[in-house]
């Protein structure tokens, strides 16, 4: 019978690595995840958010049938996106990696957000966007755009 603790163990690594968490420890890595339910939370909003934010990056000036997919996909997937995200972000408000992604919504103005919020939020990422620049040595443009303050921090050291 096949250890289904290992393999579950190995799908958890994995969707850590599709969200840009490190999958080994190091002293300015972001905390790991704590609870599987927190996993779960985590990864099912990266997802979702992934999803939406798939669609920002689509051009409105295709044909029409190309179009009307376009708008389909943002009415289906930003408002369920917006939903997880908030209610994670209600759970988790430290959590690096939901923080990240929740950048990603406020990109596309589906994550509306007061100064002090996104200042919040900018600040909980900067963990997240910092252990992918020591990994990468590769500036996020996203984080240099919505978080100019924090990425500043982190990049021009």
């Amino acid at each position: 019978m096949p250890n289904l603790e290992w393999f579950r163990r190995a799908v958890f690594v994995t969707s850590l690595a599709m969200v840009g968490l490190p999958t080994a420890g190091r002293a300015d890595a972001p905390a790991p995840l704590q609870t599987a339910a927190e996993q779960r939370v985590i990864t099912d909003t990266a997802a979702a958010i992934d999803a939406c934010y798939h669609w920002g990056g689509e051009e409105g000036d295709q044909s029409a049938e190309r179009n009307k997919e376009i708008d389909a996909g943002i009415e289906r997937d930003c408002p369920l996106a917006e939903k997880l995200a908030r209610q994670a972000y209600k759970q988790y408000p430290k959590n690096s990696a939901l923080a990240s992604k929740i950048l990603e919504l406020i990109d596309v103005d589906y994550f509306p957000v007061s100064l002090p919020e996104k200042r919040q939020i900018c600040e909980t990422a900067t963990a997240q966007f910092k252990q992918q620049f020591l990994e990468s040595n590769r500036r996020d443009v996203l984080f240099s755009y919505e978080c100019a303050d924090e990425a500043s921090k982190v990049y021009d050291k």
